[in-house]
């Protein structure tokens, strides 16, 4: 389970990831689940409850989690496994198995992808292994700073996507996935919304040029101490959207963007970045 009480955070008030919050960690495994279309990553099925320890203190009762009473938090199935991905050689793994996963956490700009919160499955009549995704309280953040895969070390990532794929990726809207979220009672902040649009204009832009998997985490993870491509983009829009501001006020940041109503004009700026460094 996943609670969206206190949590571990930085001194600036940030959780363990940048652009992350305490208690906001139970929303994020929700909505990784709701955004899964199709199940195609496997995000076990998750839901957000309420729990509220009854009278004798021995158990307690799983209530509405619009409600007030109880802690709220998520709940997620249990999926039995045989061991996880840091457990057990890579090589193992169909390609098909790798790009769900790294479809998703591009998608979801996920700052928490290593081989502990991927689980292995082995299936009994094919002798195959199914990977399970677990763990995405640290996902749609409100930063490009901290997005992290482990899987972009993985010799799959290098391979195209396949057909069935790539029609998934063409039929996403980010938009319509935004809405979707609120249906569900989960708006994101303005910060972590642009962060989720951009992450899905650059997959669905880099499949249409046919980059990897590899390719395009690569584009959105630092590889050292400086800055990734993705967020040099996006300095680089953030800077040209602040010329003409008051002296002195300095740079735009992502959050600032929604009070200026520049976002639209962030997100088409980025976008053309993006297409230059592609071309």
């Amino acid at each position: 389970p996943g609670t969206s009480g206190a949590s571990s955070a930085s001194s600036s008030g940030e959780g363990l990831r940048k652009g992350t919050l305490p208690g906001e960690g139970a929303s994020r495994e929700f909505a990784a689940y709701i955004l899964d279309h199709g199940n195609v990553a496997q995000v076990p099925p998750t839901a957000m409850v309420r729990l509220k320890q009854t009278s004798n203190k021995k158990f307690a009762s799983v209530n509405d989690w619009q409600g007030t009473q109880g802690k709220r938090g998520s709940i997620q199935m249990f999926v039995p496994f045989d061991s996880d991905c840091e457990e057990m050689g890579i090589s193992r793994f169909a390609t098909r198995e790798v790009h769900k996963i790294a479809l998703l956490d591009i998608r979801l700009a996920n700052t928490d992808r290593n081989g502990s919160n991927v689980l292995v499955r082995r299936h009994e009549d094919s002798g195959e292994y199914s990977l399970v995704p677990i763990d995405h309280g640290y996902c749609l953040p409100g930063s490009l700073s901290d997005i992290c895969f482990d899987w972009i070390y993985w010799p799959q990532a290098n391979y195209p996507f396949d057909e069935e794929l790539l029609a998934y990726i063409r039929d996403l809207d980010a938009e319509r996935d935004l809405e979707k979220l609120e249906l569900h009672g989960v708006r994101l902040r303005p910060e972590c919304r642009l962060v989720f649009l951009a992450c899905n204009a650059l997959l669905k832009l880099g499949v249409s040029r046919g980059l990897t998997a590899y390719d395009i985490g690569a584009m959105m993870c630092r590889q050292t101490l400086q800055q990734s491509i993705l967020e040099k983009m996006s300095h680089h829009s953030l800077k040209k959207l602040s010329k003409g501001r008051v002296q002195g006020t300095g740079k735009l940041q992502l959050h600032e963007l929604e009070e200026h109503d520049l976002g639209d004009l962030y997100l088409k700026e980025l976008e053309a970045q993006m297409r230059t460094y592609m071309d």
